[in-house]
């Protein structure tokens, strides 16, 4: 259910900021932020460490940004050297859903 929601999500926040849709990979969606401080996201509706590890090896532009909907504590033995899981970032997606704030949400960025 949690997978579902995340992609339906996914979808709705591309349309309502007109960003161009997700696009598909194997560990989940990317979005189109456009922002300079967020260029884009990694939504990994469903992760585990291998699909974390392939999304992150995956970014070529800095400030693009994991989103996982598993708690903070669960993927930081996931990210690989220079990725730390942003606590002030984390939760809103969950907020979104109207699930407290800090909840089962990671967001993740590679800090050299």
């Amino acid at each position: 259910m949690v997978a579902e929601l995340a992609r339906t999500w996914v979808a709705g926040w591309a349309v309502s900021r007109q960003r161009p849709r997700a696009v598909e990979h194997p560990w989940g969606l990317y979005v189109d932020v456009g922002r300079p401080d967020q260029v884009g996201r990694h939504v990994l509706p469903d992760p585990d460490e291998s699909s974390v590890r392939a999304a992150t090896a995956s970014v070529t532009a800095p400030y693009t940004w994991p989103k996982l909907p598993v708690e903070t504590e669960t993927a930081e033995p996931w990210l690989p050297g220079g990725w730390v899981a942003d606590k002030e970032e984390a939760g809103h997606l969950h907020e979104s859903l109207g699930w407290p704030r800090h909840s089962g949400l990671a967001a993740c960025i590679y800090r050299p």
